[in-house]
């Protein structure tokens, strides 16, 4: 048991968890769930898309480009969930990303001004970032 228990502890240590996200480009403000998980699916009354295509300096091979997508929807009675999928590419560095959040509201009152609630909500974040060294030494040795 007590080699369970350690073992779970270092699983935890060693899992990167961060209280922030970096966002990629500024408009997070229109899907809220990146900033706070308990966002995601608010609206029962409708299902919301955000695409979002971005590139800098055409004509040139490793310009900035920035793709993204986010979907939140209300799941069922007081379950929502909101994804956030993302490339961002600056010349050799490549970003990309997994956000999946999950919400539950729970109604504490309900009178005829409307309701009282409470919502709890919770993120996993998967990323991925490379950076291409092949196009920097023109054929040259590396000096480490």
């Amino acid at each position: 048991m007590r080699k369970l228990v350690l073992s779970l502890c270092l699983l935890i240590i060693s899992l990167n968890a961060l209280g922030q996200n970096y966002f990629i480009t500024n408009q997070y403000a229109y899907d809220l769930f990146l900033v706070n998980p308990a966002d995601a699916g608010n609206n029962s009354e409708c299902i919301t898309f955000n695409g979002f295509y971005q590139k800098q300096w055409f004509g040139v091979d490793l310009a900035p480009t920035t793709q993204l997508f986010a979907f939140q929807a209300p799941l069922m009675n007081n379950l929502g969930s909101g994804t956030y999928v993302f490339n961002d590419r600056n010349g050799n560095y490549n970003r990309m990303g997994l956000q999946q959040s999950f919400s539950v509201e729970i109604k504490l009152r309900e009178n005829r001004n409307g309701f009282t609630s409470l919502h709890f909500g919770l993120s996993a974040i998967i990323n991925h970032t490379s950076l291409d060294y092949g196009n920097f030494t023109d054929g040259a040795a590396l000096d480490l």
